[in-house]
């Protein structure tokens, strides 16, 4: 085993002791705790304090050392056997250890990639994300286009939250009425799930792939950017640009180019203070004041002042209205004594046009010395600064944590994430991700003496929950049910388990109506007093646009009306299977009623994502099978968490497997595996959709095709009533969009999607997918 440490972007090579044992154990999803992610790690382990080592970690038992190794952080590392590469990662040292007065040895710990995203994450909260790429004007105009137009990107779907959207009833909340139009700024946007990853991808320097990100059960998925009652949060605003001085003609603090104040307490510009080098007894205090007036047309409009310190929001004042002069900085040197940069910004409810008066006042024991700065000329232009209605997304942006809003997508559909380097991650359900994996028959290398056959520890329940919501609709459907809308609890049975387990995600699952007879969708954020309220995070699916020619919804744009045919249609499912609703995919756990189409949505969270790997868990045959082996160094590089291995005829999956990495001997803890057996067993899926029966209507669907085992598939060129524009050899999971044309023949028809898989020895598969329409 060798072991090398980057330090300042250089592997070094680790020198270790020949007889130290070091045990590293694999994990991915343990049975004992579904619910969680787990990651590679190692027991502790010592490496003497060579001179090769101490050159490594800088001597680090001297504290004398200046700019040396800093054992506060892991640093990146990797674990080759015999020059083959077994694990990447980053390494912690632990401490050094004496003996007789000598440092002897360092103890490390080596832990797997996946630890670098939480380290990564932290506190954040999902506010302090980049979210300004999706700013936009905020007028009628904009808003309206984002409802009625679908470009995949930031939308405004029809939610009420001051009341509910009717259609069709005749009543003042009938959205078809000028009575009932809906207000065009009563409405928060959405974003698309995949924008945020891109947003946490560019804050951290992380890459996530994988082509779950692509299928539609994931990417059609939106966030409500909704943290108040109202939507009434203020703009993007400016920063304060200065345009001359006046009283004083220098401000040597004040940077022109970047509108930057850097506080100086050496200046000369204290009274009296003289040369930097001559000091005064006293405190120093430096100030700051603005003064904002409003110009004609905007002395009525709300707006708020921020003094930002070194890039962060120092200061507000909100809730202002007509001229308004604010103290945004009182410090004292001897409070803070270090330098800082300061910028002033402004922003509003709306569009705003302003005169801003700076005045930064430097005091000590000998009086005040000011200079004033002003954002306007004497006379002319400019007459100040202006900005129109820009909406400032991240204002929007629910309270929630980065980690937790990952960890909520990780536990919502059930993802393995697989660390590709330090910071790129695969991510993928745990169902396709065993199916990727390979069959090994490991029985020649299991010490044949040393099996331990055990029960699995399992749960008498395992409740699969969202966020409790305040909504009316589901306020009344727990009234009525006993349950949560959308939860899920597996019961075992009779087994003779005491202990429950909960998987709970950060994210609130409300409930949707359709108008009857009609093709109008809302949900209502009230609660059971019919009081607005602001929920926990709630994602929904983008149903694409839905037509409402006949009776076109009316928004007031603040002058008149705007009728609205289409809409982007929003609700908690998604038909992958065109009009097939075997393929009805919700976000609910459970199989809940469609509240588009008034029937049973077959396809929940846990029924894709959960069922296969509990109900193998819970097989009465199941057993844990606790094994040793010896294995080549070949054989442990090449195993892999997602492989099946062959013991005498039975297959498992691997729970764990622990490896000592100077002996080569690896123990298992491995689980029955009833469900995922190969391409011929009942669990295997060659793509997400088997059969498809449809009516007559021309319509289209995406085929996620997954490679699954095989070395490589062909799609074979549709024809008939069907087509793609792809076809041929693909080497990866692939999406397609297929075609289906109106059937005008007045009977069944049927055309089949042929994929041929090539296995790693070359032997061929044929697989068809019928495609069967209706008359």
């Amino acid at each position: 085993m060798e072991l090398y440490i980057y330090v300042d972007d250089v592997a070094h090579r680790v020198e270790m002791f020949q007889d130290e044992k070091v045990s590293v154990t694999s994990t991915i999803q343990n049975y004992q705790d579904i619910g969680k992610l787990f990651t590679d790690y190692s027991q502790s382990f010592t490496i003497p304090a060579s001179p090769t080592n101490n050159a490594i970690f800088s001597h680090w038992y001297d504290n004398a050392v200046d700019n040396g190794y800093d054992a506060r952080i892991r640093y990146s590392a990797y674990i080759e056997i015999e020059t083959i590469p077994f694990k990447e990662g980053n390494v912690q040292l632990e401490k050094a250890n004496k003996k007789n007065g000598y440092v002897e040895s360092y103890t490390l710990t080596f832990y797997g990639n996946l630890t670098q995203l939480k380290d990564k994450f932290g506190e954040d909260k999902l506010n302090s994300l980049d979210f300004s790429s999706l700013n936009h004007t905020y007028d009628a105009t904009t808003v309206i286009g984002k409802i009625n137009t679908n470009a995949g990107g930031l939308t405004y779907p029809l939610i009420g939250n001051t009341r509910k959207f009717e259609y069709k009833t005749a009543t003042t909340f009938d959205v078809t009425t000028n009575t009932g139009a809906i207000n065009w700024d009563d409405l928060f946007p959405a974003v698309p799930i995949t924008s945020i990853l891109d947003f946490i991808e560019a804050k951290y320097g992380l890459t996530f792939t994988g082509n779950f990100l692509g299928y539609n059960q994931f990417s059609k998925l939106q966030m409500l950017m909704k943290n108040s009652e109202l939507p009434r949060a203020y703009n993007a605003g400016v920063f304060y640009d200065q345009n001359r001085f006046s009283n004083t003609a220098t401000f040597p603090e004040y940077n022109t180019t970047t509108d930057t104040i850097t506080s100086d307490w050496d200046s000369i510009y204290f009274s009296n203070n003289g040369p930097p080098t001559y000091t005064i007894g006293g405190n120093k205090m430096i100030r700051i004041f603005f003064v904002t007036t409003p110009n004609t047309g905007f002395t009525t409009t709300n707006y708020k002042v921020e003094l930002y310190r070194d890039g962060v929001i120092f200061q507000t004042f909100d809730n202002l209205v007509g001229t308004t002069q604010v103290t945004l900085l009182d410090v004292k040197q001897v409070e803070d004594p270090a330098s800082h940069q300061y910028k002033i910004k402004v922003s509003a409810l709306g569009a705003f046009d302003f005169k801003g008066y700076l005045n930064y006042e430097r005091r000590n024991a000998f009086g005040a010395r000011s200079t004033f700065s002003v954002n306007y000329a004497a006379s002319g232009a400019p007459t100040g600064q202006s900005f129109s209605a820009i909406q400032n997304v991240v204002n929007y942006v629910p309270d929630i944590k980065v980690a937790d809003f990952f960890m909520g997508l990780v536990k919502m559909f059930n993802l393995i994430i697989t660390p590709v380097n330090e910071t790129t991650f695969l991510l993928e359900p745990l169902e396709l991700y065993y199916q990727a994996g390979q069959i090994k028959d490991l029985t020649p290398f299991i010490y044949a003496d040393e099996l331990d056959i055990e029960k699995p520890k399992l749960f008498k329940s395992i409740e699969f929950k969202y966020e409790k919501s305040e909504n009316i609709l589901n306020n009344a459907f727990r009234g009525l049910f006993n349950r949560d809308y959308g939860d899920l609890i597996f019961d075992s049975g009779s087994i003779s388990e005491s202990s429950k387990y909960e998987i709970k995600l950060p994210f609130e699952d409300v409930m949707w109506e359709r108008a009857t007879g009609y093709d109008f969708q809302t949900a209502t954020l009230l609660n059971k007093d019919l009081q607005s309220y602001t929920p926990k995070p709630i994602l929904m699916y983008n149903n694409g646009l839905t037509n409402v020619s006949a009776f076109p919804i009316k928004i007031y744009n603040g002058t008149g009306y705007t009728n609205v045919n289409n809409y982007v249609r929003f609700n908690n499912e998604i038909n992958t299977g065109a009009t097939d609703l075997s393929y009805l995919y919700s976000i609910n756990f459970g199989n809940e009623v469609s509240s588009w189409y008034l029937v049973n949505a077959p396809q929940g969270l846990y029924r894709r994502h959960y069922e296969q790997y509990i109900a193998n868990l819970y097989n009465q045959k199941t057993r844990v099978l606790k094994a040793k082996a010896k294995l080549e160094p070949q054989n442990l590089t090449n195993l892999r968490l997602n492989d099946r291995i062959v013991i005498r005829d039975n297959r498992y999956i691997i729970n764990s497997f622990t490896t000592d990495l100077t002996s080569g001997e690896a123990n298992f803890e491995l689980i029955n595996d009833y469900r995922v057996l190969g391409f011929n067993s009942v669990g295997y899926r060659f793509a997400n959709i088997d059969l498809l029966n449809v009516d007559n209507t021309a319509q289209e669907f995406q085929l996620d095709i997954y490679l699954g085992m095989f070395k490589q598939f062909s799609i074979k060129t549709l024809s008939g009533f069907i087509s793609s524009p792809t076809s041929g050899v693909q080497y990866q999971d692939t999406s397609i969009i297929v075609t289906i044309a109106a059937n005008a023949t007045a009977a069944e028809r049927t055309e089949n999607i042929t994929i041929t898989y090539r296995d790693f020895d070359n032997n061929d598969l044929l697989i068809d997918i019928p495609i069967i329409q209706n008359a």
